[in-house]
């Protein structure tokens, strides 16, 4: 997929292959707008250090950072895309092994994406965010 072009532009087909092929961890902060907006809050997660908001470009940098400093990604699967307007929601399953538990953690999740002028400007995910807290508890 071409860098600029708004997402909802682009056939399904050629988004759903773009991001099997760069998924989520590649994303870079040049792709998001300077007000970004990653939200991976979500009731039942307090001991989850990925329960925040992160904002801005560095907030990408941050998001990243943490998972790879507290997370072994095991599988990150993308089954599927449903685009309407500027919002885009990303469908898949991801597992995981917490690096100071041992625990691992796996949930269905769906992602939703708000691009503006081809970038992305929000990011909102939904997970199985307890089973991500327990994995976090010692």
């Amino acid at each position: 997929m071409e860098i600029g072009v708004p997402w909802t532009t682009v056939d399904p087909d050629a988004r759903l292959t773009s991001y099997r092929l760069h998924p989520l961890s590649s994303l870079t902060a040049e792709l998001v707008t300077e007000d970004t907006l990653w939200d991976h809050r979500a009731a039942g997660a307090p001991d989850s250090p990925m329960n925040r908001e992160f904002h801005g470009k560095e907030g990408v940098v941050a998001f990243f950072k943490t998972i790879e400093e507290t997370q072994e990604v095991l599988d990150h699967d993308v089954i599927d895309f449903i685009a309407s307007d500027n919002k885009v929601v990303a469908t898949g399953f991801f597992r995981a092994r917490v690096k100071a538990t041992g625990k691992e953690v796996s949930s269905d999740w769906a992602q939703v994406w708000t691009i503006r002028d081809g970038l992305v400007s929000a990011w909102k995910v939904y997970y199985d965010a307890t089973a991500d807290a327990l994995a976090f508890q010692a």
